[in-house]
């Protein structure tokens, strides 16, 4: 693909220090459902909470699934609003905004995260200024792995796939990029480590964030 003129972050992991206890969470969620009903066997702390949601309502039907989604949410709301109150920049974080800003690069932010949880990291990190736009869970049906919030993103920006280019640090952000038909470039850090994300054919992982700069051809000065 030529230079993108977009350029779009996932949030924990990627902009910002991921401390979100995503396992806790999920087990959280896990006997939840199989409290409600779905057998144990049938799910694990280790499916993404897209598909523990699939699961669910595959099992246990559209209406008793619908009900439980809100339940699964609502666990995750209270994890990531608890990250969101301790949530920092990852390094170079604000440095490489503010320079692909001065460059003329239009940003935004797509999340599977609660958009409360995401408003409070963004603005504890003083970047949520530098954002056009941000699409969370509460915008979409369904959330990564599936494409949904960045063809939201595309809607929202009046922009074509080829020129937005995808941030994100796990398989999920992978997968909606592509489902999505957008450019992804992983970074190490977060949920999935530089093995996992080439595994599951990422071709392009930065080390840092700040390191996209030298992938666009653009000076750190």
């Amino acid at each position: 693909m030529g230079r993108p003129s977009i350029i779009v972050f996932d949030l924990d992991g990627t902009l910002i220090e991921f401390r979100l206890e995503l396992s806790e969470a999920k087990q959280r969620i896990v006997e939840m459902l199989v409290e409600k009903g779905v057998p144990a066997p049938m799910v694990s702390p280790k499916d993404s909470i897209h598909v523990l949601l699939q699961k669910t309502e595959q099992i246990l039907g559209i209406k008793s699934g619908s009900e439980l989604r809100e339940s699964v949410l609502k666990i995750m709301k209270e994890y990531e609003i608890r990250a969101a109150q301790q949530s920092q920049p990852r390094k170079g974080v604000p440095q490489l905004l503010h320079t692909l800003k001065e460059q003329g690069f239009r940003l935004a932010v797509a999340t599977n995260t609660h958009r409360e949880a995401a408003l409070l990291s963004l603005s504890r990190a003083s970047i949520l200024g530098l954002f056009e736009a941000l699409v969370t869970r509460d915008d979409v049906s369904n959330m990564k792995p599936r494409g949904d919030v960045l063809k939201r993103l595309l809607d929202l920006l009046n922009a074509t796939p080829e020129i937005v280019l995808y941030v994100g640090d796990s398989i999920h952000d992978l997968q909606a990029a592509r489902e999505a038909g957008v450019a992804f470039i992983g970074v190490e850090g977060g949920v999935h480590t530089r093995l996992d994300l080439e595994a599951a054919g990422c071709s392009t992982v930065i080390r840092e964030p700040l390191e996209l700069l030298h992938y666009l051809e653009l000076t750190t000065a």
